[in-house]
């Protein structure tokens, strides 16, 4: 599998560099762009990027006050203007992101039936004699 990485330190929204990262087909990743979404948004949608491309916004990734908050790339300007974090913010833009919140929402189900299960287990210490 092919990785190709571009790594910017200024913000460029030319048609000809929207399409290219288009083109490669994968995965969408910006460092700190939250305050930029708008502007991606426009330059990807601008190159014939669909509304519905699944995207995902990513804050204090990898701690234990992480959040992630799903969105479309049609309403990814709209979502981040909404959004008050604090920490730094991941935008993933791709199918993978459908992948992650499938995977995550199986996790939730997961955790949710074990956490039932549990509550519905008799503990022999509770029993009266």
């Amino acid at each position: 599998r092919q990785r190709q990485m571009c790594i910017r330190d200024r913000f460029d929204n030319s048609a000809q560099n929207w399409s290219a990262l288009l083109c490669a087909e994968t995965s969408l990743v910006f460092y700190m762009g939250k305050e930029q979404a708008d502007k991606i948004a426009e330059g990807l949608l601008a190159v014939g990027a669909s509304i519905e491309l699944p995207m995902a916004f990513i804050t204090n990734g990898a701690r234990t006050s992480q959040e992630v908050v799903y969105a479309k790339l049609g309403s990814m300007a709209k979502v981040a203007r909404g959004l008050v974090v604090e920490g730094p913010t991941l935008m993933i833009v791709g199918e993978v992101v459908n992948v992650a919140q499938t995977l995550s929402e199986l996790v939730s189900s997961i955790e949710r039936r074990v956490s039932e299960h549990s509550d519905n287990q008799v503990n022999p210490s509770r029993m009266v004699r």
